[in-house]
């Protein structure tokens, strides 16, 4: 679906805005559906599996590691 939008945006000036916030919306939907998908366990603790592309590790394990230090409860 979201290659045949794609596609659309090429052809259709006018409704490139529209296009976009499909493209926008679609995105949130997804995010979304993925976070629903965590388990809570405990009190606090969402547990969950993701995909993360090689090239973002570092970035990804980096920011972790920055909300875990920046408050004692996420210890």
């Amino acid at each position: 679906m979201a290659a045949k939008v794609v596609f659309q945006v090429m052809h259709m000036s006018q409704l490139d805005m529209f296009v976009i916030q499909r493209l926008f919306l679609e995105r949130e939907r997804l995010v979304y559906s993925t976070l629903n998908k965590f388990k809570r366990q405990g009190g606090s603790l969402l547990l969950g599996f993701c995909w993360i592309p090689k090239r973002d590790e570092d970035f990804v394990m980096d920011g972790l590691e920055k909300l875990k230090n920046t408050d004692e409860e996420n210890i």
